[in-house]
C-alpha cells in the first residue's frame, strides 16, 4: 500500500526555525487497565470488515488511564540532514536520513519513518523519557503511545495540523500496516483522552475509527481503586511470551469457532461499559461478572493467558451461582509476567484478595525505589491512581506552533 506524505503548510527549514534551541513535550497518561485485550480487538476488527459477524453491537474497550505517563521530546538534532531518535529504556538511538523503507518495529526506526519518512522533515530528535518500570516492563502500550506521539509532533511541526481524532486514526494505521505491530489503537485512545471511557470502534466504516465516552469522572475514582486490584506478578523466565499468546490466539480467532468468541466478546464488552456508566455508581457484580466470562472464554481457547499465575487465579476467584463477585483477568494477551487485574464486587472482596497475595509483596516505597534503580519488577500489589489528564503538549504554542483540537470523538476522517 502506498501513503502519501503528510503535507503541512511549513517547510523543514521553517519548522526548524521556529523550533529554535526550545524542546518540546508530549506527555499522557498510560492505559494501565483494561477489559478487553488488544489482540481481541485488533482481531474483531479484522473479521467485522473482512467476514462479518453475527453480534449484539460494534466492539468497546473499557480503559482506565492511571498516573504513570509516557513523556517525549522534542528538539532539534545534532546534524541537520537527520532524525534521531532516542529511547535510552530500550536502548535505541536511531539516526536516519531521508525517504526510508518500511521495517518492523523491533527495528526501532519507526519514529524515523513517521518524521523523515512520512512527514519529510530533518534536523529534529525525538527521545522517549524513561519511564516508570511499571510501565516498561508491564508492555502498557508503550509502541502505541509512541507512534502515537511521533505522529502529532510531524503535524504539529510541518503546520498539517490533524486533529488528535485523525492523529489516533493515522498512527494506528501506521503502527498495524507500515510497522507490523499489533494494536487495537485503545491504548492511543486512551491516553489522548485519559481518564475513564469507553471507546466503540466502528470497524465496518473503518477499521481504526472509534468513538470515546466517558464511563464516569473522577468524583468516582475512589471507589474504582477500592474494587480493582493490580497485581505485578514479577519478571519471570521461560515459558511463553505475549507474543507466544497473541499467535495461538490469533490462530483460534480466525477459525469459524473463533469469530463465536470474537461476538462473545463484543457483547461482554458492552455488558461491562453499562457496568461501569451504571447511572446510579458502578454494578461491580455486573461488571466482575462480564469480565471473568472473558476470561473464562479466553482461556478455554488459550491456556497460556494465565501462564505463571494458574493456582493464584483459582484461589482469587469467587462465585455465587451464576454472578461473579470477584474476577481476574489480564490486559492484553498476557503470558508470563504481564498484569492481573482483578475486579471484586466489594471493597472487602478486594482486601481479601490483596491479603490472600501477601502482604510481604505489596509494592513499599522501599521496593519503588529499587524497581526505579534496577528496572526489576517485584511481585505485588500496584497502588494505582486514576488520572483524567488528557494528552498534553507543552511549548508548541510558545514556538509558533498550533497544538492539535482536542475532539470530542477519536475517529477517523475515512
Amino acid at each position: 500500500m502506498r501513503y502519501l506524505q503528510g503535507r503541512g503548510n511549513l517547510s523543514p527549514e521553517q519548522a526548524l526555525e521556529r523550533l529554535g534551541d526550545r524542546t518540546l513535550r508530549i506527555s499522557m497518561q498510560t492505559r494501565g487497565i483494561d477489559t478487553i485485550g488488544t489482540t481481541d480487538l485488533l482481531l474483531y476488527k479484522f473479521i467485522l470488515a473482512h467476514q462479518g459477524v453475527d453480534s449484539p453491537g460494534l466492539p468497546v474497550t473499557n480503559t482506565f488511564c492511571i498516573e504513570q505517563r509516557w513523556v517525549f521530546e522534542v528538539s532539534r538534532a545534532s546534524d541537520p540532514d537527520a532524525i534521531e531518535f532516542i529511547s535510552k529504556d530500550y536502548g535505541i538511538n536511531s539516526v536516519t536520513k531521508g525517504p526510508m523503507e518500511l521495517k518492523p518495529m523491533k527495528s526501532g526506526q519507526s519514529v524515523n519513518w513517521v518524521l523523515g519518512h512520512f512527514f519529510r522533515l530533518h534536523g529534529v530528535k525525538f527521545e522517549c523519557l524513561p519511564v516508570d518500570p511499571v510501565v516498561s516492563v508491564g508492555g502498557m502500550e508503550s509502541s502505541n503511545m509512541l507512534i502515537g506521539a511521533a505522529t502529532a509532533a510531524g503535524s504539529i511541526l510541518t503546520g498539517a495540523d490533524y486533529d488528535l481524532g485523525r492523529t489516533c486514526t493515522l498512527a494506528t494505521m501506521f503502527e498495524n500496516e507500515v510497522h507490523r505491530g499489533l494494536t487495537g489503537g485503545q491504548g492511543l485512545a486512551a491516553g489522548i483522552v485519559g481518564g475513564a471511557h469507553m471507546t466503540e470502534w466502528a470497524a465496518h466504516i473503518h477499521p481504526y475509527a472509534g468513538i470515546s465516552t466517558e464511563l464516569f469522572g473522577p468524583e468516582q475514582y475512589p471507589d474504582f481503586e477500592a474494587h480493582v486490584s493490580f497485581l505485578l506478578p514479577g519478571r519471570q523466565k521461560g515459558g511463553r511470551s505475549s507474543l507466544d499468546v497473541n499467535r495461538k490466539w490469533t490462530e483460534d480467532a480466525l477459525t469459524e469457532e473463533g469469530r463465536k468468541l470474537q461476538a462473545i466478546f463484543t457483547e461482554l464488552s458492552r455488558e461491562a461499559a453499562a457496568g461501569f456508566a451504571n447511572s446510579g455508581g458502578v454494578d461491580w457484580l455486573r461488571v466482575a461478572t462480564a469480565a471473568q466470562r472473558q476470561t473464562n472464554v479466553r482461556v478455554a481457547s488459550c491456556p497460556a493467558f494465565f501462564d505463571g499465575i494458574e493456582d493464584l487465579a483459582r484461589r482469587l476467584v469467587v462465585k455465587e451461582g451464576d454472578r461473579v463477585l470477584r474476577a481476574v483477568t489480564r490486559p492484553g494477551a498476557g503470558g508470563y509476567g504481564t498484569p492481573v487485574v482483578v475486579y471484586s464486587a466489594t471493597a472487602e472482596l478486594a482486601e481479601e484478595a490483596r491479603a490472600i497475595v501477601g502482604n510481604e509483596l505489596v509494592v513499599t516505597e522501599d521496593t519503588a525505589a529499587e524497581m526505579k534503580r534496577t528496572g526489576i519488577i517485584h511481585p505485588g500489589w500496584l497502588r494505582f491512581r486514576l488520572s483524567a489528564e488528557p494528552i498534553q503538549f507543552e511549548g508548541f504554542t510558545e514556538a509558533g506552533f498550533n497544538n492539535p483540537e482536542r475532539p470530542v470523538e477519536v475517529v477517523s476522517e475515512g
